[in-house]
C-alpha cells in the first residue's frame, strides 16, 4: 500500500513536470507571435513610408540599418541597382504543422491547432535603381488549422497569404484588369493566396487600403479562416472580379 501510494505521488509528480514544461513552451511560442506581429507592423510602417519615384537611397538605407539583421541576402546593394528583402519567421516544428499525405490523421496538429500557436510569417522588400525607390512591397503568412487544409475547391492550402506591392509597371506584358487599370488582384497557383500589384496612377486612398494589413491573425487564439482577415481591400477586390463577367 505504501508503495504504491510513493509511485502514484510520484506519477503526479512526474505529470506536474510535464504540464509545467509545456506551459512554459506555449508562453515562450505566444510571446514570440507578439514580438514578431510588433516587428511586423513596424516594418509595414517603413515600407509604407517609401515613395516610388520620389524616396531615394538615403531613405533605402535608412529601412535597412533598422532590419538589416532580418534582411534576406539577394545579391549586391548599391545605390545604382538593390533589391532587398526582410524575412520575420516563426515556424512551428513539422510534427506540430502536420504532413498532407493521404491518411495521415495529424492528430498532434489537431490539438495545436487550439492551443493559439500557429506557423507565421511577415515579408517585405523594394528595389532601388539609380538611387530612386523603384517599387515596394509587404506579405503576410498564416498558417490554416488542419480541418481547414482542402476546403478551398479541393486544394491543398496550408497557408493564408497574401502580398500586395506598389510598381512602376506590371511585369511582362501582362494588362491590368479590366475592371481597374491601376492594379491587378489574383490567386496564386490556384486557390493558394492572393498576390496584388498597383501601380503609382492608383488611386490614393484605394493604395492606403491595398497596404492596410491586419495583424491579429498572427496573436489571436482562434485562427483566421479567411484572407479578408488579412487584407480585406484584397480579397473584395479579387470577389469581385471573380463576380464581372470578362474579368476571370
Amino acid at each position: 500500500m505504501l508503495s504504491m501510494n510513493l509511485a502514484l505521488k510520484r506519477f503526479r509528480q512526474i505529470l506536474l513536470a510535464i504540464l509545467f514544461l509545456l506551459g512554459v513552451v506555449w508562453i515562450q511560442a505566444e510571446v514570440s507571435q507578439w514580438f514578431l506581429r510588433w516587428r511586423a507592423e513596424h516594418l509595414l510602417t517603413d515600407v509604407r513610408s517609401l515613395d516610388l519615384n520620389r524616396s531615394g537611397w538615403s531613405d533605402a538605407q535608412r529601412v535597412m540599418n533598422k532590419w538589416n539583421s532580418y534582411a534576406v541576402p539577394a545579391g549586391p546593394c548599391t545605390a545604382d541597382a538593390c533589391t532587398y528583402r526582410v524575412d520575420l519567421l516563426q515556424v512551428l516544428p513539422q510534427t506540430l504543422i502536420g504532413y498532407p499525405d493521404v491518411g495521415v490523421k495529424n492528430w498532434l496538429p489537431r490539438i495545436v491547432d487550439h492551443t493559439g500557436l500557429r506557423s507565421v510569417a511577415a515579408r517585405a522588400g523594394f528595389t532601388v535603381e539609380h538611387g530612386i525607390i523603384t517599387s515596394k512591397w509587404f506579405a503576410e503568412q498564416v498558417a490554416l488549422p488542419v480541418r481547414e487544409w482542402n476546403l478551398r475547391g479541393g486544394a491543398y492550402v496550408p497557408d493564408l497569404a497574401i502580398s500586395s506591392g506598389e510598381f512602376l509597371g506590371f511585369p511582362g506584358s501582362e494588362a491590368g484588369p479590366q475592371l481597374h487599370p491601376y492594379r491587378q488582384v489574383r490567386n496564386w497557383k490556384g486557390a493558394y493566396g492572393i498576390t496584388v500589384q498597383f501601380l503609382p496612377q492608383e488611386d490614393s486612398s484605394e493604395q492606403v487600403l491595398l497596404m492596410d494589413f491586419r495583424f491579429s491573425c498572427i496573436t489571436q487564439f482562434s485562427p483566421c479562416l479567411d484572407y479578408g482577415d488579412i487584407l480585406p481591400e484584397a480579397s473584395r477586390n479579387l470577389q469581385e472580379q471573380e463576380h464581372s463577367p470578362g474579368t476571370r
